[in-house]
């Protein structure tokens, strides 16, 4: 039975144990896969945040350049011409920067080849009307046909530009929206698994305690069987010794009694009616038993057609006379209603009592052992009382009186001194 459950539990923990693995491999897989696009969303997010800032420093370079060109135009101050010449310079870096961090966008490709050709235009222009006032070949006439071309590229540059922006803008707040929708993604992952954790914990606190449960049921019905007769369901011989010597051993015991029964007639019925028919009568007989004992009392078959009843407070010599006269009436009742009196049943019976301070169960047990034997020599269908008990009780009990006051006088002389 331990063996059976044993093996059923194995399987359901390799059961358990193959469904966690499997839910750690998709749990972990979920995770990876998350954090795979975590880190291309976050480099999405870092490139989106590279062309917004190098648009605004192309934006940022270009003004400063037409700041330059204009005030050079009106003043004629070289000063202006080195505006001019790190505005166009700034612009050129943030542009560069600008195509790295789109190169590997092929939606950004177009955009890219007319930003370029619209900014190449436009610092073109800003460049030849600046050559033009240095050699002062610029009238007004040509400087409104400038400012005509110049305006043209600088608002197609600048539609480019818009155009670029947007484009990121919304890439940016797409790659922030996949952002968020993976950390609640990965929230939710790290939820299941904590609950996956959390009944796993459970089902195997369950399996467990099921187990150690079935382990106690299964070690109380084998401690059962060992403490009791298969055939009549009473106690055993073994279950006899124990309880006697817990009985002895007990410092609140006032004594106890053996009733030692052995059935006349029980060969007869089995040579005549069958083991069968025999094993029957014991269970009738141990029925008897049970109903003539006392709920604090013993009842045991100690072997073939041997019962005993242990009496585990003291008892009078009275008592245990009505007790035995009334065993002995109810088995000869049982064979007079299972043979009539072809097959008389008897019981004879061995009485052993003691006082306090008993002295081993082996003792007390074969004292009514050999009462029984007695009361069977004697004519049988009757019980005798065992004396040998009582004496061994009287002995044992001087022996302890005698250790005791001895230890006494020794304590005495101690203080003494």
């Amino acid at each position: 039975m331990i063996a059976r459950s044993a093996l059923r539990e194995q399987r359901n923990l390799w059961c358990l144990y193959t469904f966690i693995g499997c839910g750690a491999i998709f749990v972990m897989s979920v995770l990876g896969l998350q954090v795979l696009a975590w880190s291309q969303a976050a480099k999405d997010s870092d490139v989106a945040f590279d062309v917004l800032a190098a648009s605004n420093r192309v934006l940022h370079g270009l003004e400063n350049a037409e700041l330059g060109q204009r005030n050079y135009l009106l003043t004629k101050d070289s000063a202006y011409v080195r505006i001019f010449e790190q505005g166009v310079l700034d612009t050129e870096k943030a542009f560069e920067d600008l195509s790295r961090a789109t190169k590997d966008d092929v939606e950004s490709e177009p955009l890219m080849a007319v930003l370029t050709m619209a900014k190449n235009r436009h610092i073109a222009e800003l460049r030849t009307t600046v050559v033009f006032a240095q050699q002062e070949r610029l009238d007004g006439k040509l400087l409104a046909l400038r400012t005509i071309d110049e305006n043209q590229y600088r608002n197609n540059f600048l539609e480019a530009v818009h155009q670029l922006l947007v484009y990121w803008r919304q890439r940016h707040a797409r790659v922030g929206h996949d952002l968020n929708w993976l950390q609640r993604s990965c929230m939710a992952t790290m939820v299941g698994a904590s609950g996956l954790l959390l009944l796993t914990l459970v089902v195997t606190a369950t399996m467990q305690r099921r187990s150690f449960q079935e382990i106690v049921d299964a070690s109380t019905r084998l401690d059962a069987e060992v403490m009791e007769d298969a055939l009549t369901g009473l106690s055993n011989r073994r279950h006899l010794l124990q309880a006697l010597d817990r009985q002895i051993d007990s410092r609140a015991s006032t004594g106890g009694a053996l009733l030692y029964m052995d059935v006349d007639g029980f060969k007869a019925v089995n040579d005549a009616l069958g083991h069968d028919a025999g094993d029957d009568v014991l269970r009738q007989i141990a029925a008897i038993l049970r109903r003539s004992a006392h709920s604090s009392d013993l009842t045991v078959r100690v072997g073939g057609d041997e019962f005993v009843i242990f009496i585990p407070v003291r008892a009078s010599e009275d008592f245990l006379k009505t007790i035995a006269t009334r065993l002995i009436d109810e088995v000869g009742a049982l064979g007079e209603k299972i043979s009539g009196e072809r097959i008389p049943l008897g019981l004879s019976i061995g009485i052993s009592h003691w006082q306090e301070g008993g002295t081993s169960a082996a003792n007390h047990l074969r004292c009514a052992d050999a009462a029984m034997y007695v009361a069977k020599r004697t004519g049988k269908n009757r019980y005798h009382f065992d004396q040998l008990s009582e004496y061994l009780a009287e002995v044992h009990l001087a022996d302890v009186n005698g250790m005791e006051a001895r230890s006494s006088q020794t304590a005495d002389l101690t203080v003494s001194r």
